[in-house]
């Protein structure tokens, strides 16, 4: 290793240049006084509008184009005759009812399901 210079930031072991005091501040003096402000330019006048210029008189229009004449009506297709119709067939003269079939006996219980009293 190389021996540095004394003083130099280098090697730790140099003593460090201590801060000096510097220079006191300056007294802080009275503020300047505030002047009033110029008064402002008075507004200028704006441009004037430009006069409108009047509008042509339109043309009168023509007359109109005349229409198309109307397409012919598709002719109809030719009805069906409705053909004569089969008549009714005359009613039966309503008679007495037949007699139904009388009732049956019914079923007997089944001997193995006995009926439960009530």
């Amino acid at each position: 290793m190389s021996p540095s210079l004394p003083g130099s930031p280098v090697n730790p072991l140099s003593p460090v240049n201590p801060i000096g005091p510097g220079r006191p501040c300056r007294p802080c003096g009275p503020a300047s006084p505030t002047f009033p402000s110029a008064p402002g330019k008075p507004r200028s006048p704006g441009v004037p509008d430009f006069p409108c210029i009047p509008g042509r008189p339109g043309s009168p229009s023509g007359p109109g184009k005349p229409g198309e004449p109307g397409r012919p009506r598709s002719p109809c297709a030719p009805v069906r005759p409705v053909g004569p119709f089969m008549p009714r067939l005359p009613r039966l003269p309503s008679g007495p009812t037949a007699p139904g079939n009388p009732r049956g006996p019914g079923t007997p219980p089944s001997p193995l399901c006995p009926l439960s009293p009530l």
